[in-house]
């Protein structure tokens, strides 16, 4: 049973790898390969962790050239900046751009951020501008750092900076000029201190104030941000001289199409709230039962997509995992809520925020942002999660069938003892009435074990927790638990 279980674990692993490079070649094999990427979704992580995933394969592949085919609205600004430095690692390796329709916001740096930029006739590339969620203008920090981060991007490879900082920032004005017979693109400002020393001509002007500056793939080339229209892949590498180097399309595989749906906001969330709820229900009546093993699953998907897209890492779950069974030895060993619990609480609380951000602590204006909306996440997910444990433990049964769903599978299941003692789940059989005293056998989180006599019952706690050994007093019955309270003195 192990080997065939070891069998179908390498069958998954080598299924995943094949189906993690769709390969199309064409001309000599003697020749490197060109690896074409296409970029056509919501910038985010799952986009981020598909083009990473492929300029590492062409690297490995000691690939020629990386064409990036983008046609995207824009994104998340934190996912566009990773993209860019995924960028920046290819190294030697050149990277291109084919806008084949549209490259605005988040698109167009990653269009800059690529050496040489082609278009394809029709298509529009920049409107660069940071918005809210809401779609609101964000302030003039946040545009400043988004106008420096294209101006440095636009520099490093070439390309016209005033074109690029006049995509994000609407208040920038760049007129087409000739210096000394040199074609430049310069604001007011550079053009009358270029006029200060040599002959300068304005030829048009680019960008006027009070608008974001969106370009034509023909304007684009005109005024030399790309280096002319081409309508498809094919025709780039012949202008290239690579006419006859093979082709490595990238796709995306099952995983990172999953990875891509778990790590959106509603999905992260929804994992995490149910994720918390199962675990709460759990703790409250240790055991690996439904409840845990739903918990555990909750999380798993959490971590297993945020791990594809390389957010989190095996660090993370292991700290999750820390944090669990430190909390289990909180409930198992120390009588009440101590050390050991709270430790285990922060663990993984740090173990699902370090999944949430691409960064340790915030630096950048757009860090903040994120790390304002992941705390967010993060505490409605809990407070939810808290709410709704309680509204179903304290209603489990008047839920036909709840009772034994939550406790199927439990590992913590109490023995008769010598003396004769029996554990009964069903408080009618026994006669237990309103009223009766018994004494908690085990803490009351809020539920627990109750001795009645010389029997074992089931119970919850009308006031939540309650040490071992209190003395508790029935104020309610039901045909799956009994309901006690403190017994007073």
């Amino acid at each position: 049973m192990k080997s065939i279980k070891t069998i179908l674990g390498l069958s998954l692993i080598l299924l995943a790898v094949i189906s993690s490079r769709q390969v199309t070649h064409s001309g000599s094999e003697n020749s490197r390969p060109v690896y074409h990427i296409p970029i056509t979704s919501e910038i985010n992580y799952g986009e981020y962790g598909f083009v990473r995933r492929g300029i590492e394969d062409a690297l490995q592949d000691s690939a020629a050239l990386i064409i990036l085919q983008i046609d995207t609205y824009g994104g998340r600004v934190d996912a566009c900046i990773d993209i860019v430095g995924a960028i920046d690692s290819a190294g030697e390796v050149p990277v291109y751009a084919f806008v084949e329709d549209n490259a605005w916001s988040a698109g167009a740096l990653i269009a800059l951020a690529c050496e040489k930029i082609y278009m394809k006739d029709g298509s529009t590339i920049g409107s660069a501008t940071p918005v809210t969620g809401e779609g609101e203008e964000l302030s003039e920090k946040y545009v400043s750092a988004i106008r420096a981060k294209f101006l440095a991007t636009a520099q490093k490879n070439g390309h016209p900076q005033n074109i690029a900082a006049a995509m994000v920032d609407q208040n920038i004005k760049v007129s087409e000029v000739l210096i000394d017979g040199e074609k430049r693109y310069l604001t007011p400002e550079q053009v009358e201190k270029a006029a200060e020393n040599k002959d300068v001509t304005i030829s048009e002007m680019v960008s006027d104030k009070g608008q974001l500056l969106n370009l034509t793939a023909r304007d684009a080339a005109r005024f030399t941000l790309s280096e002319g229209t081409k309508n498809n892949i094919e025709s780039i590498l012949e202008k290239e001289g690579m006419r006859e180097s093979p082709v490595v399309k990238i796709t995306k595989n099952w995983a990172e199409h999953l990875a891509s749906f778990l790590t959106g906001g509603m999905v992260s969330s929804l994992l995490m709230t149910l994720g918390f709820l199962f675990l709460f229900l759990e703790f409250e009546e240790p055991g690996l039962g439904v409840p845990g093993i739903l918990g555990i699953c909750c999380f798993g998907l959490f971590f297993f997509g945020r791990h594809i897209v390389y957010l989190a890492d095996w660090i993370h779950v292991l700290l999750f995992a820390i944090g669990v069974l430190l909390i289990l030895l909180e409930i198992f060993v120390i009588p009440d809520f101590g050390l050991s619990g709270i430790a285990g609480g922060a663990l993984v609380l740090l173990s699902v925020y370090f999944a949430l951000s691409p960064f340790s602590v915030p630096r950048q204006p757009w860090d903040f942002q994120t790390f304002q909306i992941n705390l967010l996440m993060i505490m409605s997910s809990l407070i939810v999660s808290i709410i709704g444990s309680l509204v179903i433990i304290h209603n489990m049964d008047k839920i036909p069938g709840l009772n034994k769903v939550m406790h199927a599978g439990n590992l913590v299941t109490p023995k008769s003892s010598c003396s004769g003692v029996q554990n009964q789940k069903q408080p009618e059989k026994a006669n237990i009435k309103i009223g009766t005293e018994g004494t908690a056998v085990t803490d009351l989180r809020p539920v627990g074990r109750i001795r009645f006599g010389e029997r074992i019952f089931d119970g919850v706690s009308q006031q939540g927790f309650v040490e071992k050994g209190t003395k508790v007093k029935v104020i309610e019955t039901g045909d799956n638990r009994i309901l006690v309270e403190k017994k007073e003195t």
